[in-house]
Formats: structure tokens, sequence, C-alpha cells
């Protein structure tokens, strides 16, 4: 069965509202999805909620958008854009409940042993984006992923899920130099991409 057909299989499981569809569609990126909510949220964040709670409300929302019709989903590719676009949502918008008001969690005092701070107190926060940025990549991977060959698809997906060149090209069968070339045209093309 070509990736083409294992991909339409598991979309007309989901439609039929398939148990076994849904845990395929679990089983694949589940992983993925905590490894990426986890390097959106900050170690202060953490303490409050899991990546895993964001993973599951991620699979929770997209069952009920899903089983609505309100996806158009054509490949892998997609598939993994919008799971990643509803998980920086997701992340975004509990980052922005902890920090309302008496929520705050930037304003706790850390507490700090006798001993020397731990190498986690020191981890660089990164800035979360805000809704507009996160509007703006949604449109911009799904401008992306319109006009793309199976391959080029196949290549941005796996970049976005965080593989690096070398991974994507043993996986694709295509040569390091090949993968840096397609990388390289998604990227001006997404440079040429106007938003606004």
């Amino acid at each position: 069965m070509s990736d083409g057909d294992s991909f339409q299989s598991l979309l007309d499981g989901l439609q039929a509202g398939q148990q076994d569809a849904s845990t395929e569609l679990f089983e694949r990126y589940a992983d993925r999805l905590i490894r990426l909510a986890r390097g959106r949220l900050n170690p202060r964040m953490l303490q409050k909620f899991d990546a895993e709670d964001v993973m599951q409300s991620v699979f929770r929302s997209f069952f009920c958008r899903n089983a609505e019709e309100r996806f158009d989903i054509r490949d892998w590719g997609g598939m993994w854009a919008i799971l990643v676009v509803m998980t920086i949502r997701k992340c975004n918008r509990r980052v922005a409940h902890l920090k309302s008001a008496k929520r705050d969690v930037t304003r706790e005092e850390a507490r700090h042993s006798d001993h020397d701070s731990s190498a986690a107190d020191w981890q660089p926060i990164s800035r979360e984006p805000t809704p507009h940025e996160a509007a703006e990549l949604t449109e911009l991977v799904q401008q992306l992923m319109a006009g793309l060959t199976e391959q080029e698809r196949t290549i941005l997906a796996m970049k976005l899920q965080g593989c690096t060149v070398s991974e994507i090209s043993r996986e694709t069968g295509r040569s390091e130099r090949t993968i840096h070339r397609n990388l390289t045209k998604l990227r001006e093309r997404a440079e040429d991409l106007d938003l606004s």
C-alpha cells in the first residue's frame, strides 16, 4: 500500500468513526506532539500542566472537528501541519490563562534549596508567538502545502517535525544535497508568499 493509499485509508476510517484509525493516528503523532508542546512551554508552565495534557486536548479537538468535516486534509504533511497549529494554539491559550491576573505564574517566587540552583532554573525561555503570529503560521503552512509535490510535502512535514537533513535524506531516499536544495526552494517560496 502506498503512502497516499494508507493516508486515504486512515482518513476514511476516521470519517467512519473506526477506533483503529483513531489509534493509528494517535500512535503516529502523540510523541511528536508532546515534544512540540514541551518545546513551546517553559519549565514554570510545565509545573502547572503537562505537555501530555496539551496533546490529549489536541486530539480531542481534532476528532470532534474532523467528525464535523471541518478539515480539508489531503496527505500526511497536511495532517501534521493541522496538528502542529492546534498544539501551538493550545499552548498559547494555556500560557495566556496562567499569566492572567491572579494566576500569573511569572510573579511566583521560585523556591531554591540551600544547594546551587539546578541547570533547569537557568534554561532560556523562548518567546511565545502571539495569536496573530500563530494564525500567520497556519496560513503559511497551508499555502506552502497547497502547491507542493508529494516529495516536497514529505520533506516539509519532516522538517516541521524537527528532523535533520540526514534523517530526511534517509527516510526519503534522496541525497542530502537534494534535501538542502528542496529546503532552500521551500524557504524562498515561503518568503515570497504574501500574508498581509
